[in-house]
């Protein structure tokens, strides 16, 4: 059987976050790392809350 994987984007927050899709069924979430980009973004925004 081969498993095919469509790559598909998101916006969230002004943050485009890139994931693939396969399968069939209930969805399945894993979440890894990320960039250093997002943590930046993160932190920035954090600031500007505590303000």
């Amino acid at each position: 059987m081969i498993l095919v994987m469509e790559t598909k984007f998101i916006d969230v927050e002004g943050i485009r976050t890139r994931y693939l899709e396969a399968g069939k069924g209930e969805p399945l979430v894993l979440i890894h790392g990320g960039h250093y980009e997002f943590h930046q973004e993160v932190g920035a925004r954090k600031s500007k809350k505590k303000k």
